[in-house]
């Protein structure tokens, strides 16, 4: 072997050396790129998350402070203010504030339009639940401002628990039996007004036209300042209602 060939062999072997520290190098720099690249995708996730958690906390609160009307129902319908001059000799009605809560998709306060009714507060409020007993609500009265509603469950209901609601078809004492559902005298209708001891047609009226007039009751004790109802019909239901 002379000395050409052993620098030749030598000079391969550099080479070979060089070849290997090179592919080395690249591979934790490939390494160290993929690595970094794995946390700005983990960190942007993490971030978009935060991001979208903390708008959707922003507009639960929204809804309970600043409500506003949706654009439309679920059928795409579009709201139609009432404005000065849309009926002959009535200015702009102001809208109305209700709280809806319970069995619903979300619960909160809303800005309704006057004339709305139960059905609607429900929709606006994402549709009710799948546990939902809707049976125990009037669905088309009319909503007034300030108005609470309450959507209860399937099992309040069939429970018998003592629990009150805006508005219910029967489900009143003297009806069922039930000692624990209370006729809420800011909501019902004339019919079921008339359910309660002592109240007929005429009366159940004057119930509805001083609330009309007055706006809702504050207590139950409002009851004697209506037409018919004195002292001792007043004991008679006074278990029986709520406000």
């Amino acid at each position: 072997m002379n000395l050409f060939n052993l620098k030749e062999i030598a000079g391969r072997a550099r080479f070979t050396l060089d070849r290997i520290r090179y592919i080395r190098r690249r591979h934790i720099n490939l390494t160290f790129f993929m690595l970094l690249l794995i946390l700005v995708v983990v960190f942007t996730v993490i971030f978009t998350y935060q991001q979208a958690e903390i708008k959707k906390k922003e507009n639960i609160l929204k809804s309970y402070y600043f409500p506003d009307p949706l654009p439309g129902d679920a059928d795409g319908n579009k709201e139609t203010p009432i404005t000065a001059g849309d009926k002959p000799g009535e200015g702009i009605e102001e809208k109305i504030y209700i709280h809806i809560c319970g069995e619903v998709a979300e619960p909160g306060v809303y800005l309704m339009e006057p004339g709305s009714r139960v059905n609607d507060a429900i929709r606006m409020a994402g549709g009710a639940t799948e546990s939902a007993f809707l049976p125990a609500l009037n669905l088309v009265q009319k909503l007034c401002d300030g108005q609470k509603i309450y959507i209860p469950s399937q099992n309040e209901v069939s429970s018998g628990g003592s629990w009150a609601v805006d508005y219910i078809d029967t489900g009143v004492p003297g009806n069922t039996g039930s000692t624990n559902l209370l006729v809420n005298i800011n909501t019902a209708g004339i019919d079921i007004l008339q359910s309660l001891p002592g109240i007929g047609p005429a009366i159940a009226a004057n119930i509805v036209d001083y609330r009309e007039k007055h706006g809702s009751f504050g207590t139950i004790e409002e009851l004697e300042r209506v037409d018919g109802i004195g002292p001792k019909k007043y004991e008679k239901i006074k278990d029986l209602v709520t406000v």
